[in-house]
């Protein structure tokens, strides 16, 4: 899961992608940056979705997700209600971090009975119910302070 968001990679502390021309005051320069060029290629395709940048932002909002099935269900708790972390275990967050709109309309999709029970079932947050809604729970938290 760390090669999806820059924020995991070596060196990515030194913001170098803020240096690209015209995403020097992105918060999320990697992943506006990829978006900009998906949406450019998704519209050589037959079928790809009119909302895109939805689509682009489903995957990350997952890809953070299935980051915190490396920390144990007590460990976000702990973090969740100890002012010492901020109220917070640190977790990669790409666009919806801060794109609200689009965040809460995937976030309720994803507490969707449905939506749950498929990712539960693909083995998203070790298939523990608790483990995603304290996984939910921790992203809103850190798009809290994005925004």
């Amino acid at each position: 899961m760390e090669t999806f968001f820059l924020s995991c990679w070596q060196g990515a502390e030194n913001n170098v992608w803020q240096q690209m021309e015209g995403l020097e005051q992105h918060k999320t320069v990697l992943s506006d940056y990829l978006l900009a060029v998906f949406t450019h290629w998704a519209k050589s395709f037959a079928g790809i979705s009119p909302e895109f940048e939805v689509l682009f932002e489903r995957f990350e909002i997952l890809t953070s997700l299935a980051f915190l099935d490396s920390a144990e269900k007590a460990q976000i708790e702990a973090a969740l209600t100890n002012p010492a972390s901020g109220n917070w275990f640190w977790m990669p967050v790409g666009r919806s971090g801060w794109h609200e709109s689009v965040r809460v309309r995937l976030i309720k999709e994803i507490e969707t009975q449905r939506m749950t029970k498929n990712l539960l079932g693909a083995g998203f947050s070790r298939g523990s119910e608790d483990h995603l809604k304290l996984s939910l729970a921790n992203f809103g938290r850190i798009a809290a302070r994005m925004r």
